[in-house]
Order: structure tokens, then sequence, then C-alpha cells
């Protein structure tokens, strides 16, 4: 389901994955990409953003995509598409043998290597001069979402899939509960627990300072479970500041022209000079 509507150019994840890269819509993916011809989709999983990207960048392109552990279902779901290759590669190890790109994608990726920063500076030795990247790593939220997240992550670390599934499930099912109340609560600010002051949704209020509940409408139940699994599980998922990932970027003489801070993550883009 992700993957289809990660396509579907009016779904919430299309709509939000354009606006945290500054890209409106078709027409700004396509402006993104226009003269752009050497396309790297680092931590491609499925490939549902690399058919995004291909769907989008000029015809001549080449989309490359690499991932530790995905690749190969990657190559599978794209196979006798042309301009497409798929590739095993760890981010925290030099990328070898796959060349350079003037475009590179990552994002919902660098936080799960173990060292973000190790894991971006390998990237960037990829890119080609004038070429642009383009990540999404996690921010530090609230702290007793902080604490929360870490809480089950501790809790499902040993457990099969099938139990953490059940553990997800039973969120999940609070996740919709709440949601369905479609309640509308007014929220003074409280900084000490990160919290802005404003309307919310008594879902999404929970959901951004306490608890990663996650609920959207249109998933099924199982999909949304999925992805709720997909947040607790990975026990190697770092939080970021501005500040800091701004630095990565400088470190690598990369001019920042494009980021947004949201309440789940930061997006940057530069280019290399």
């Amino acid at each position: 389901m992700a993957f289809e509507q990660t396509l579907n150019e009016s779904s919430d994840i299309f709509q939000w994955i354009a606006a945290r890269n500054g890209v409106e819509g078709a027409q700004g993916w396509a402006q993104l990409l226009k003269n752009r011809r050497k396309i790297l989709d680092a931590g491609c999983g499925n490939g549902r953003v690399t058919a995004l990207l291909r769907k989008f960048a000029p015809v001549d392109a080449m989309v490359t995509g690499i991932d530790l552990t995905a690749s190969e279902i990657a190559k599978q779901n794209f196979e006798g598409v042309d301009n497409m290759r798929f590739f095993a590669r760890n981010l925290r190890e030099p990328i070898e043998g796959i060349g350079t790109f003037d475009f590179i994608y990552c994002q919902e990726v660098l936080h799960h290597t173990g060292d973000a920063k190790e894991s971006f500076d390998n990237l960037v030795k990829l890119l080609d001069p004038n070429g642009e990247i383009a990540i999404y790593v996690y921010k530090q939220k609230a702290p007793i979402r902080e604490y929360t997240d870490d809480f089950v992550r501790e809790k499902i670390k040993g457990l099969s899939y099938e139990e953490s599934m059940k553990a997800c499930r039973q969120i999940t099912e609070l996740g919709k509960a709440l949601h369905d109340l479609k309640v509308k609560i007014q929220i003074p600010q409280v900084d000490i627990l990160g919290i802005e002051a404003g309307e919310y949704d008594l879902q999404r209020f929970i959901y951004h300072h306490f608890a990663k509940i996650f609920w959207n409408d249109e998933f099924k139940f199982e999909d949304n479970a999925v992805i709720n699994y997909d947040w607790y599980h990975p026990q190697d998922c770092t939080r970021h500041t501005l500040d800091e990932v701004s630095t990565w970027f400088e470190s690598n003489n990369l001019k920042i022209v494009q980021h947004c801070v949201d309440h789940y993550g930061i997006t940057m883009r530069g280019l290399k000079s």
C-alpha cells in the first residue's frame, strides 16, 4: 500500500515527501530533476521512492538504488524496466563500483545506519561537482515522546517478529481509537515538555508529544501496524538537531539550498560546489 501511495499525487504520503523537500506536486519534482541524469536512491528499500524518482526524472536518466538488505527485492520489483539498476551496499563502508551521481536522495535511512554522519560523508564522496544531495533524518522530539520510543524499542528488541507485531497491533488499535474520536483540543505552550501552543487533533497531539501511535485511514489496519513496527523495531535509530545536520553539510563544503523541520524530522538539500 505504501508503494502505491508514494506514487499517488493526491495521497498524504506523496504530499508529505514533496512538501518537506520544498517541491510543489508533480511539476515540482520534474523541475527538481530536469537536469539530473545520474540519480541515486541510497537506502532504497523495496524501491517505492526509487519509482517516484524514475517517474519524474528525464527519460534518459539512469536511476540507481542501493540497500544493505532489500536491493534484491527492489531489483525484482523493477525487472524489465529500462535505466534502473540496484546494488547491495552498506552506507557505513566506502561505496564503490557504482559510479558518481548528480542527484543523491537518502531519506528515512541515515538514522538507522549506526553513524549517520559517517554514512552521509560516504555518500557525499559519490556526488559530482554541482550535484545535489537531499536527506531526511529523525529529529529530537518532545522528551516524553523520546522516552516512550526508547522504552518500546527496549521492550520488543528480544521478541520474535510475531510477538513484536502483536504489541504494534495494540499500539495501532489505540491510534485508530483516538483518531476515530475526531476530537480537536486547544493546548497551551509547555516549554519544558516541548509542546507548542495551538489546536491539535487528539490522536496527533499524543502522536507528536507522547508516543508513536500511527494511524492513517488511507491504509488498511495491518499496513498501519507495519508502519508502527517499522518505527519501533530498529535498534539503531538516532535523532538529530537542525544545527547538527547543518554542520554535516558545511563540513563537506555543501551549500544548503533548502531545509524543512517538521514534527517528525529534518529534511535538507545541498549543492556541491
